[in-house]
């Protein structure tokens, strides 16, 4: 399975009522993930927090928060402890019963610039349901079936190729797949968006309230700019570093001692913003930062030692800059969008 879909089955589907639920001793965050899926807004307290495959996230859009008793574990507790308190949610709490747990199928999934389908055919797999949308596709094993059962579709740009899409574009559209989304997620394909504004205009469109989009992509400041090679190739973008870097090997193969190509392709197919631009862009258009998740990047990594890298949020900030990030956006449910 690829490192993309393990960050996507990190994020699980959530929904929001106006029934608020504090489940006292969380553990992992199960219960609080279960209820949340049921449609509560859930939150989880505890004194130690005990491994699970929710927990994370949870704790990074504040949903669970430790107990405040003086110490780090439970031995620290005592019958008379001055230091003993909750953490404060700022919100009223009501308790009631766990709920029992949700079906992955249930979870719809858009992949955005999914290329030859691979990513919706490994989705499926896992038992989401998944669909994808481009706007022009890859060879793959899968594509042909995927695009028969009416899982993948192009997106419609007013041509058939990439350049054909402009900053402001009156055509620009998304297939309507007859549903909302849980989740829209895309791997590599922020940094080509133009028209970022009708991109976001157009995943808020397709979104349930409640739903997320996940984006994991390359940053503006790259150590090495992925799709050429050359070295801080998002940002200098100037025609005679390129020359230089081109002639003395500083790039991909396709791309040595043909710096016209090189420069051609960042300046027509890449258009890299900062993260506080991208989410400026998401907010202004209706969708809500959620979260910077770069550390799912290397919890998920194949490498033990990046995992153990993930737990140092000073390296992860570092990895953010120069590599990769994953940043997570929100629909939030209005009066007057009825997108459930």
């Amino acid at each position: 399975m690829s490192l993309y879909i393990k960050i996507i089955k990190s994020f699980p589907n959530h929904n929001h009522s106006n029934i608020k639920v504090l489940d006292v001793g969380c553990g992992n965050g199960d219960s609080v993930n279960y209820l949340r899926k049921e449609g509560f807004d859930a939150y989880g307290i505890d004194v130690q927090y005990k491994k699970g495959p929710h927990l994370q996230f949870l704790i990074s859009i504040g949903k669970i928060r430790k107990i405040i008793i003086g110490g780090t574990k439970r031995k620290n507790i005592r019958k008379n402890n001055r230091l003993y308190k909750w953490p404060n949610f700022g919100k009223a709490i009501k308790i009631i019963k766990s709920f029992p747990n949700h079906n992955h199928s249930n979870i719809k999934v858009l992949d955005v610039g999914c290329g030859n389908g691979d990513s919706v055919n490994y989705l499926r797999k896992e038992g989401f349901d998944a669909y994808g949308i481009d706007v022009q596709y890859k060879k793959g094993p899968h594509l042909q079936f995927l695009i028969s059962i009416g899982k993948i579709r192009k997106i419609i740009i007013g041509g058939t190729k990439r350049k054909n899409i402009r900053k402001n574009n009156r055509l620009y559209k998304w297939p309507n797949f007859g549903i909302y989304f849980d989740i829209i997620s895309s791997r590599a394909v922020l940094e080509h968006v133009n028209n970022l504004d009708e991109f976001v205009s157009e995943s808020k469109s397709n979104l349930k309230n409640g739903g997320i989009c996940i984006h994991y992509f390359p940053c503006k400041m790259s150590i090495v700019e992925p799709h050429i090679g050359i070295p801080f190739g998002g940002i200098f973008k100037n025609k005679y570093y390129y020359i230089a870097c081109c002639y003395i090997g500083l790039c991909r193969k396709e791309y040595y001692k043909n710096p016209q190509k090189a420069y051609g392709y960042i300046n027509m197919y890449t258009f890299y913003r900062s993260k506080s631009e991208i989410i400026s862009v998401f907010e202004s258009n209706g969708l809500s930062f959620l979260s910077d998740r770069t550390d799912y990047i290397l919890k998920n990594h194949q490498s033990y030692f990046f995992k153990f890298l993930s737990n140092f949020s000073f390296i992860v900030w570092v990895f953010g800059i120069f590599r990769s990030s994953v940043l997570v956006f929100e629909k939030k449910p209005s009066k007057t969008d009825h997108s459930e």
